[in-house]
């Protein structure tokens, strides 16, 4: 899937799960993004995610993300286009 005009495939290269359903995303255009679950748990095939347990089980299997050994998986150009941006560049350890 081409995104925004990118002339490459789009893949993810690794995700970070967070407790409040959300997970940092980095795609293959080495952009960090957040994905929140909840923009697809609407969808049938998408809410077993709803328990923080199986949304945990996100693994990057072939630059897509899948959840609960592959029984669930999205496309990275969707999760590109409902994720958001994230700045690395000021966010502040403490």
């Amino acid at each position: 899937m081409i995104v925004h005009g990118m002339n490459k495939e789009l893949t993810v290269t690794d995700v970070k799960v967070f407790e409040t359903l959300t997970m940092l995303v980095t795609f293959s255009t080495n952009e960090v993004r957040i994905f929140d679950v909840m923009e697809i748990v609407d969808k049938p095939a998408f809410k077993p995610l709803e328990t923080i347990d199986n949304f945990k089980t996100a693994r990057v299997v072939d630059g897509i993300v899948t959840w609960l050994d592959g029984k669930i998986d999205l496309a990275p150009g969707t999760m590109y286009n409902l994720s958001y941006d994230y700045d690395t560049e000021n966010v502040i350890s403490i």
